[in-house]
């Protein structure tokens, strides 16, 4: 379960959002709705401890999952559970293609190129994405 208690967010003296409280039940699906500009995705970003591990404001209130506080978690770890679509897809992508994307992880981590081109060579066998390798 999802549960949202008390929620506010205050961002250079403005709130975008003031006490919002929320339960979502496994397997329920929640629709958002709203005018530009309105806190959709300011939700989401608190959701997702975007904010304030990124985006830097005050915030007030909880967020839990299974009753852990996500403030609590690691931020890699929380993309396994929480995890969001932003309107336009293409603006989350950091590389023009799919090998390129999947390289910057082991680049990072200072992998030889070799065993990266074979990492790469895996994951799209494993995941049947091999035609969409060089897609831009």
């Amino acid at each position: 379960m999802l549960e949202l208690s008390g929620i506010s967010f205050r961002f250079k003296k403005k709130y975008l959002m003031k006490d919002y409280s929320l339960s979502v039940n496994p397997s329920e699906i929640i629709f958002l709705k709203g005018d530009s500009g309105s806190g959709k995705t300011t939700f989401l970003n608190i959701i997702a401890t975007i904010i304030p591990r990124f985006i830097h404001g005050e915030l007030q209130g909880k967020v839990l999952y299974q009753k852990t506080d996500l403030q609590k978690i690691d931020f890699p770890e929380i993309a396994k559970y929480i995890g969001f679509l932003r309107q336009h897809p293409q603006q989350q992508l950091f590389f023009p293609n799919v090998e390129q994307e999947l390289a910057f992880g082991p680049e990072n981590l200072c992998i030889p190129p070799k065993e990266i081109l074979n990492k790469i060579d895996a994951v799209c066998s494993d995941l049947g994405i091999a035609d969409y390798r060089f897609a831009a």
